[in-house]
Protein backbone atom coordinates (compact mmCIF):
# COMPACT_ATOMS: atom_id res chain seq x y z
CA UNK A 1 0.00 0.00 0.00
CA UNK A 2 1.28 3.22 -0.68
CA UNK A 3 1.79 5.61 1.89
CA UNK A 4 1.93 9.65 0.30
CA UNK A 5 4.04 12.47 2.49
CA UNK A 6 1.93 14.93 1.31
CA UNK A 7 -1.07 15.95 -1.20
CA UNK A 8 -0.36 13.61 -3.96
CA UNK A 9 2.53 11.95 -2.86
CA UNK A 10 4.82 15.19 -3.05
CA UNK A 11 7.09 15.87 -0.33
CA UNK A 12 5.93 17.55 3.06
CA UNK A 13 7.37 21.03 3.05
CA UNK A 14 7.43 23.05 6.30
CA UNK A 15 8.40 26.32 7.74
CA UNK A 16 9.69 27.53 11.16
CA UNK A 17 11.10 30.76 11.92
CA UNK A 18 13.59 31.26 14.93
CA UNK A 19 12.45 34.58 17.13
CA UNK A 20 15.17 37.38 16.75
CA UNK A 21 18.07 37.32 19.13
CA UNK A 22 19.96 39.28 20.60
CA UNK A 23 22.22 41.02 18.04
CA UNK A 24 18.83 40.86 15.54
CA UNK A 25 16.68 43.96 16.83
CA UNK A 26 17.69 46.14 14.66
CA UNK A 27 15.27 46.81 12.00
CA UNK A 28 11.93 46.62 11.29
CA UNK A 29 9.97 43.26 10.06
CA UNK A 30 9.04 43.03 6.30
CA UNK A 31 7.30 39.54 6.95
CA UNK A 32 3.73 38.60 7.88
CA UNK A 33 2.36 35.23 8.21
CA UNK A 34 -0.29 32.69 8.81
CA UNK A 35 -0.61 28.72 9.55
CA UNK A 36 0.10 27.70 5.36
CA UNK A 37 1.84 30.77 4.42
CA UNK A 38 4.53 33.91 4.69
CA UNK A 39 4.81 36.64 2.69
CA UNK A 40 7.57 39.27 2.04
CA UNK A 41 6.13 42.62 2.16
CA UNK A 42 7.47 44.88 -0.04
CA UNK A 43 7.54 48.43 -1.67
CA UNK A 44 6.55 47.41 -4.65
CA UNK A 45 4.28 44.69 -3.98
CA UNK A 46 4.03 41.56 -1.56
CA UNK A 47 5.62 38.00 -2.27
CA UNK A 48 4.08 34.92 -0.80
CA UNK A 49 5.04 31.54 -0.21
CA UNK A 50 3.02 28.78 0.71
CA UNK A 51 3.77 25.82 3.00
CA UNK A 52 2.24 22.60 4.50
CA UNK A 53 2.46 24.41 7.91
CA UNK A 54 4.41 27.97 8.99
CA UNK A 55 5.18 27.70 13.07
CA UNK A 56 5.56 31.88 13.99
CA UNK A 57 8.19 32.56 16.55
CA UNK A 58 7.72 30.87 20.05
CA UNK A 59 6.17 27.81 19.09
CA UNK A 60 7.75 24.66 20.93
CA UNK A 61 9.09 21.82 19.64
CA UNK A 62 6.42 19.34 20.38
CA UNK A 63 4.19 21.02 18.18
CA UNK A 64 6.88 21.20 15.55
CA UNK A 65 7.28 17.61 15.90
CA UNK A 66 3.60 16.63 15.90
CA UNK A 67 2.88 18.10 12.81
CA UNK A 68 6.31 17.34 11.13
CA UNK A 69 7.26 14.21 12.57
CA UNK A 70 4.70 11.98 14.17
CA UNK A 71 2.98 11.31 10.83
CA UNK A 72 6.51 10.06 9.11
CA UNK A 73 7.10 7.83 12.98
CA UNK A 74 3.79 6.23 12.40
CA UNK A 75 4.40 5.47 8.90
CA UNK A 76 8.03 3.97 9.62
CA UNK A 77 5.96 1.54 12.13
CA UNK A 78 3.94 0.37 9.10
CA UNK A 79 7.09 -0.31 6.96
CA UNK A 80 7.37 3.18 5.10
CA UNK A 81 10.71 4.65 4.88
CA UNK A 82 10.91 8.13 6.25
CA UNK A 83 13.02 11.13 6.33
CA UNK A 84 12.61 14.14 8.43
CA UNK A 85 15.66 16.82 7.87
CA UNK A 86 16.10 20.35 8.73
CA UNK A 87 17.46 23.06 5.93
CA UNK A 88 18.52 26.72 6.43
CA UNK A 89 20.99 29.32 7.47
CA UNK A 90 23.46 28.74 9.56
CA UNK A 91 22.01 29.71 12.98
CA UNK A 92 18.11 29.46 11.79
CA UNK A 93 17.17 26.88 14.75
CA UNK A 94 17.92 23.69 12.69
CA UNK A 95 19.91 21.83 15.35
CA UNK A 96 17.44 23.22 17.83
CA UNK A 97 14.65 21.58 16.15
CA UNK A 98 16.26 17.97 15.76
CA UNK A 99 17.69 18.15 19.37
CA UNK A 100 16.10 20.77 21.17
CA UNK A 101 16.96 21.34 25.33
CA UNK A 102 16.18 19.69 28.20
CA UNK A 103 13.00 21.66 29.01
CA UNK A 104 11.79 21.14 25.20
CA UNK A 105 13.36 18.33 23.74
CA UNK A 106 13.50 17.81 19.81
CA UNK A 107 12.55 15.54 17.06
CA UNK A 108 15.07 13.04 17.56
CA UNK A 109 13.87 12.44 21.08
CA UNK A 110 10.20 12.14 20.59
CA UNK A 111 11.06 10.00 17.84
CA UNK A 112 12.43 7.39 20.00
CA UNK A 113 9.96 7.68 22.64
CA UNK A 114 6.69 7.52 19.82
CA UNK A 115 8.64 4.24 18.94
CA UNK A 116 9.15 2.66 21.48
CA UNK A 117 5.44 3.69 22.90
CA UNK A 118 4.31 1.90 19.82
CA UNK A 119 6.66 -1.35 20.85
CA UNK A 120 5.32 -1.73 23.80
CA UNK A 121 1.57 -1.54 22.87
CA UNK A 122 1.94 -4.60 20.64
CA UNK A 123 4.06 -7.42 23.07
CA UNK A 124 2.87 -10.16 20.36
CA UNK A 125 5.17 -8.76 17.85
CA UNK A 126 8.85 -8.59 17.25
CA UNK A 127 10.55 -6.07 17.23
CA UNK A 128 14.00 -5.00 15.96
CA UNK A 129 15.48 -1.12 15.99
CA UNK A 130 19.02 -0.68 15.46
CA UNK A 131 20.67 3.49 14.97
CA UNK A 132 23.26 4.40 13.46
CA UNK A 133 25.01 8.08 13.44
CA UNK A 134 27.19 9.62 10.20
CA UNK A 135 28.30 12.94 9.36
CA UNK A 136 29.14 14.06 5.96
CA UNK A 137 32.09 16.55 6.46
CA UNK A 138 34.06 18.36 3.54
CA UNK A 139 32.61 15.34 1.07
CA UNK A 140 33.99 12.55 3.41
CA UNK A 141 31.36 10.60 5.21
CA UNK A 142 32.39 9.84 9.14
CA UNK A 143 30.64 7.22 11.54
CA UNK A 144 30.23 9.49 14.93
CA UNK A 145 29.14 6.73 17.34
CA UNK A 146 32.58 4.77 16.29
CA UNK A 147 34.57 7.86 16.62
CA UNK A 148 32.38 8.65 20.31
CA UNK A 149 32.84 4.78 21.42
CA UNK A 150 36.45 4.32 20.71
CA UNK A 151 39.82 6.06 21.32
CA UNK A 152 41.11 5.37 17.91
CA UNK A 153 40.60 8.76 15.94
CA UNK A 154 40.96 7.75 12.03
CA UNK A 155 38.22 4.82 13.67
CA UNK A 156 35.13 5.26 11.11
CA UNK A 157 36.89 7.94 8.85
CA UNK A 158 35.89 8.55 5.29
CA UNK A 159 33.41 5.95 5.03
CA UNK A 160 32.41 4.63 0.96
CA UNK A 161 29.12 3.61 -0.39
CA UNK A 162 29.57 0.37 -1.79
CA UNK A 163 25.73 -0.29 -3.03
CA UNK A 164 22.26 0.95 -2.97
CA UNK A 165 19.75 -1.34 -1.29
CA UNK A 166 15.74 -0.27 -2.20
CA UNK A 167 14.93 -0.67 0.95
CA UNK A 168 17.80 1.03 3.27
CA UNK A 169 19.24 3.21 0.67
CA UNK A 170 23.27 3.87 0.55
CA UNK A 171 24.49 1.23 1.82
CA UNK A 172 28.09 2.49 3.71
CA UNK A 173 30.76 0.14 3.97
CA UNK A 174 32.06 0.21 8.00
CA UNK A 175 29.63 2.14 9.41
CA UNK A 176 28.41 0.73 12.67
CA UNK A 177 24.94 0.12 13.76
CA UNK A 178 23.45 -0.85 17.53
CA UNK A 179 20.77 -2.55 18.37
CA UNK A 180 18.47 -0.99 21.54
CA UNK A 181 16.54 -3.88 22.97
CA UNK A 182 14.56 -1.52 25.20
CA UNK A 183 12.58 1.48 25.36
CA UNK A 184 13.69 2.74 28.54
CA UNK A 185 17.04 1.58 27.95
CA UNK A 186 17.14 3.54 24.66
CA UNK A 187 15.51 7.03 26.18
CA UNK A 188 18.38 6.80 29.63
CA UNK A 189 21.21 6.19 27.02
CA UNK A 190 20.44 9.09 24.53
CA UNK A 191 22.03 12.09 25.92
CA UNK A 192 25.04 9.89 25.99
CA UNK A 193 24.61 7.44 22.67
CA UNK A 194 23.63 10.41 20.15
CA UNK A 195 24.08 13.48 21.79
CA UNK A 196 26.96 13.97 24.03
CA UNK A 197 29.59 11.39 22.18
CA UNK A 198 28.16 12.08 18.59
CA UNK A 199 27.95 15.34 18.69
CA UNK A 200 31.32 16.16 20.26
CA UNK A 201 32.44 14.28 17.25
CA UNK A 202 30.74 16.05 15.03
CA UNK A 203 32.54 18.89 13.24
CA UNK A 204 31.52 22.60 15.02
CA UNK A 205 33.33 26.46 14.42
CA UNK A 206 32.72 29.51 15.21
CA UNK A 207 31.66 32.01 12.70
CA UNK A 208 30.11 35.19 12.83
CA UNK A 209 26.78 34.09 12.30
CA UNK A 210 26.73 31.60 14.99
CA UNK A 211 29.11 30.64 17.94
CA UNK A 212 28.56 26.98 17.22
CA UNK A 213 28.13 26.61 13.75
CA UNK A 214 27.47 23.22 12.52
CA UNK A 215 29.93 22.51 10.05
CA UNK A 216 28.93 18.75 8.80
CA UNK A 217 25.52 17.25 7.81
CA UNK A 218 24.58 14.39 10.05
CA UNK A 219 22.11 12.03 9.44
CA UNK A 220 20.76 9.30 12.61
CA UNK A 221 19.26 6.62 10.91
CA UNK A 222 16.90 4.15 12.71
CA UNK A 223 16.13 0.86 11.21
CA UNK A 224 12.72 -0.87 12.02
CA UNK A 225 11.72 -4.24 12.05
CA UNK A 226 8.85 -5.97 13.40
CA UNK A 227 7.70 -9.54 12.85
CA UNK A 228 3.76 -10.60 13.34
CA UNK A 229 1.30 -13.48 13.33
CA UNK A 230 -1.82 -14.04 12.61
CA UNK A 231 -3.75 -16.71 13.76
CA UNK A 232 -6.30 -18.65 11.02
CA UNK A 233 -9.48 -20.62 11.46
CA UNK A 234 -8.04 -23.39 11.17
CA UNK A 235 -6.02 -25.55 13.75
CA UNK A 236 -2.81 -26.48 11.51
CA UNK A 237 0.05 -23.79 10.42
CA UNK A 238 -1.12 -23.96 6.94
CA UNK A 239 -3.77 -21.15 8.72
CA UNK A 240 -1.10 -18.97 9.98
CA UNK A 241 0.02 -16.06 8.48
CA UNK A 242 3.45 -14.06 9.45
CA UNK A 243 3.98 -10.25 8.12
CA UNK A 244 7.39 -8.73 8.20
CA UNK A 245 7.94 -5.46 8.31
CA UNK A 246 10.53 -3.33 7.41
CA UNK A 247 11.67 0.27 7.45
CA UNK A 248 14.94 3.35 7.90
CA UNK A 249 13.57 6.31 9.57
CA UNK A 250 16.32 8.79 8.84
CA UNK A 251 16.36 11.99 11.16
CA UNK A 252 19.22 14.86 8.94
CA UNK A 253 20.31 17.70 10.39
CA UNK A 254 21.72 19.61 7.53
CA UNK A 255 24.82 22.20 8.34
CA UNK A 256 23.81 25.74 7.36
CA UNK A 257 24.06 27.37 4.08
CA UNK A 258 25.68 30.74 4.47
CA UNK A 259 27.70 33.67 2.62
CA UNK A 260 31.36 34.20 3.13
CA UNK A 261 30.28 38.00 3.78
CA UNK A 262 28.00 37.08 6.57
CA UNK A 263 30.20 34.88 8.08
CA UNK A 264 33.83 36.36 7.75
CA UNK A 265 34.86 32.76 7.03
CA UNK A 266 38.52 32.46 6.45
CA UNK A 267 40.77 29.48 5.76
CA UNK A 268 39.40 26.18 6.85
CA UNK A 269 36.00 27.68 7.95
CA UNK A 270 35.48 28.86 4.23
CA UNK A 271 37.02 25.49 2.81
CA UNK A 272 33.99 24.15 5.43
CA UNK A 273 31.58 26.40 3.90
CA UNK A 274 32.10 25.96 0.44
CA UNK A 275 31.38 22.45 0.74
CA UNK A 276 28.65 22.56 2.72
CA UNK A 277 27.20 25.16 0.09
CA UNK A 278 28.17 22.65 -2.81
CA UNK A 279 26.03 20.10 -1.06
CA UNK A 280 23.48 21.99 -0.36
CA UNK A 281 23.18 23.43 -4.42
CA UNK A 282 22.95 19.98 -5.72
CA UNK A 283 20.05 19.45 -3.11
CA UNK A 284 18.00 21.95 -4.37
CA UNK A 285 18.42 21.01 -7.80
CA UNK A 286 15.15 18.76 -7.18
CA UNK A 287 15.97 16.33 -10.37
CA UNK A 288 18.97 15.35 -8.35
CA UNK A 289 22.25 14.09 -9.84
CA UNK A 290 23.15 11.77 -6.86
CA UNK A 291 26.53 10.80 -7.32
CA UNK A 292 27.69 14.31 -7.47
CA UNK A 293 27.37 14.81 -3.27
CA UNK A 294 27.87 12.34 -1.08
CA UNK A 295 24.70 14.09 0.61
CA UNK A 296 22.42 13.22 -2.44
CA UNK A 297 23.71 10.02 -2.92
CA UNK A 298 22.60 9.44 1.01
CA UNK A 299 19.38 11.15 0.65
CA UNK A 300 18.40 9.41 -2.57
CA UNK A 301 15.77 7.53 -1.43
CA UNK A 302 14.13 10.09 0.57
CA UNK A 303 13.58 12.65 -2.86
CA UNK A 304 11.97 11.49 -5.36
CA UNK A 305 11.86 7.21 -3.91
CA UNK A 306 10.47 4.80 -1.63
CA UNK A 307 10.38 6.88 1.38
CA UNK A 308 7.77 9.32 3.55
CA UNK A 309 9.56 12.89 3.35
CA UNK A 310 8.68 15.96 5.54
CA UNK A 311 11.29 18.83 4.91
CA UNK A 312 11.47 21.83 8.27
CA UNK A 313 12.93 24.68 6.51
CA UNK A 314 14.07 27.31 9.15
CA UNK A 315 14.14 31.66 9.34
CA UNK A 316 14.60 34.30 11.33
CA UNK A 317 13.05 37.40 9.97
CA UNK A 318 15.77 39.99 10.77
CA UNK A 319 16.23 42.20 8.23
CA UNK A 320 20.06 41.53 7.78
CA UNK A 321 19.61 37.97 6.70
CA UNK A 322 16.93 38.96 4.12
CA UNK A 323 18.61 36.74 1.34
CA UNK A 324 19.43 34.04 3.37
CA UNK A 325 15.83 33.72 3.83
CA UNK A 326 14.39 34.03 0.48
CA UNK A 327 17.21 31.39 -0.60
CA UNK A 328 15.79 29.15 1.98
CA UNK A 329 12.01 30.00 0.97
CA UNK A 330 12.76 29.65 -2.51
CA UNK A 331 14.29 26.00 -1.84
CA UNK A 332 11.33 25.12 -0.32
CA UNK A 333 9.10 26.34 -3.06
CA UNK A 334 11.19 23.75 -5.19
CA UNK A 335 11.22 20.79 -2.45
CA UNK A 336 7.32 20.76 -2.87
CA UNK A 337 7.61 19.82 -6.77
CA UNK A 338 9.41 16.68 -5.66
CA UNK A 339 7.33 13.57 -5.66
CA UNK A 340 7.79 10.11 -3.79
CA UNK A 341 6.51 6.89 -4.44
CA UNK A 342 6.54 5.43 -0.69
CA UNK A 343 5.48 2.07 -0.06
CA UNK A 344 4.75 -0.56 2.24
CA UNK A 345 8.25 -2.55 2.77
CA UNK A 346 6.28 -5.72 3.70
CA UNK A 347 6.84 -9.25 3.52
CA UNK A 348 3.72 -11.57 3.73
CA UNK A 349 4.11 -15.95 4.55
CA UNK A 350 1.07 -17.52 4.04
CA UNK A 351 1.36 -21.16 3.69
CA UNK A 352 -1.99 -22.10 3.06
CA UNK A 353 -2.23 -19.46 0.22
CA UNK A 354 1.14 -20.69 -0.90
CA UNK A 355 0.42 -24.03 -1.14
CA UNK A 356 -2.83 -23.76 -2.70
CA UNK A 357 -1.40 -21.40 -5.77
CA UNK A 358 1.78 -24.19 -5.72
CA UNK A 359 -1.04 -26.80 -5.98
CA UNK A 360 -2.74 -24.96 -8.82
CA UNK A 361 0.13 -23.64 -10.86
CA UNK A 362 2.00 -27.32 -10.30
CA UNK A 363 4.95 -25.38 -9.14
CA UNK A 364 6.20 -26.58 -5.86
CA UNK A 365 9.22 -23.91 -5.52
CA UNK A 366 8.03 -21.26 -6.88
CA UNK A 367 7.09 -19.22 -4.06
CA UNK A 368 10.78 -20.14 -2.78
CA UNK A 369 12.89 -19.26 -5.25
CA UNK A 370 11.01 -16.26 -5.98
CA UNK A 371 11.49 -15.44 -1.81
CA UNK A 372 14.74 -15.72 -2.45
CA UNK A 373 14.82 -13.40 -4.94
CA UNK A 374 12.64 -10.30 -3.88
CA UNK A 375 12.93 -10.67 0.24
CA UNK A 376 11.08 -7.61 0.22
CA UNK A 377 7.58 -7.65 -1.62
CA UNK A 378 4.00 -5.62 -1.31
CA UNK A 379 1.61 -7.87 0.51
CA UNK A 380 -0.74 -8.64 -2.33
CA UNK A 381 2.13 -10.32 -3.87
CA UNK A 382 1.24 -14.51 -2.48
CA UNK A 383 -2.51 -14.30 -3.41
CA UNK A 384 -3.46 -17.14 -5.33
CA UNK A 385 -4.62 -15.07 -8.64
CA UNK A 386 -1.63 -12.99 -8.78
CA UNK A 387 1.15 -16.55 -8.36
CA UNK A 388 -1.48 -17.81 -10.87
CA UNK A 389 -1.10 -14.96 -13.12
CA UNK A 390 2.50 -15.21 -13.18
CA UNK A 391 2.77 -19.29 -13.41
CA UNK A 392 0.65 -19.26 -16.94
CA UNK A 393 3.36 -16.66 -18.18
CA UNK A 394 6.13 -18.64 -17.27
CA UNK A 395 4.59 -21.52 -19.16
CA UNK A 396 3.57 -19.28 -22.23
CA UNK A 397 7.57 -17.94 -22.29
CA UNK A 398 8.52 -21.51 -22.25
CA UNK A 399 5.90 -22.78 -24.79
CA UNK A 400 7.58 -19.87 -27.05
CA UNK A 401 11.10 -20.37 -26.53
CA UNK A 402 10.61 -24.67 -27.33
CA UNK A 403 8.70 -23.48 -30.43
CA UNK A 404 11.66 -21.02 -31.25
CA UNK A 405 14.24 -23.77 -30.76
CA UNK A 406 11.79 -26.22 -32.77
CA UNK A 407 11.86 -24.18 -36.00
CA UNK A 408 15.59 -23.21 -35.63
CA UNK A 409 16.08 -27.53 -35.51
CA UNK A 410 14.26 -27.77 -38.89
CA UNK A 411 16.29 -24.92 -40.28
Amino acid sequence: MADDAGPAGGVSVMLRIRPRNAKEQEGDDCWSWSDDAIVEVGPSGNKRYAYDRCFAPGVGNKEVYECCGKPVVAGALRGVNGTIFTYGQTGSGKTHSILGVPSDPGILQRTVADIFAAVDERPDSNWTVRVSYMEVYNEEINDLLAAADGDDKRRGKNLKIVSDDPVKGAVIAGLSETAVEHATALLDRLESLLCCPGESARAYGSTEMNDKSSRSHTICKLSIDSEETFEGDGDDDLSRRVVKRAACLSLVDLAGSERQKSTGASGARLKEGSNINRSLLTLGRVIIPYRESKLTRILKQSLGGNARTTILCTMTTAPVHLDESLSTLRFGQLCKLIKNAAQENVQMTDKMVAARAAKESDMPNFKGSFLGRFPLVSADFWTSDHLSERSRSVDAMSGKRARQTRTMKRR
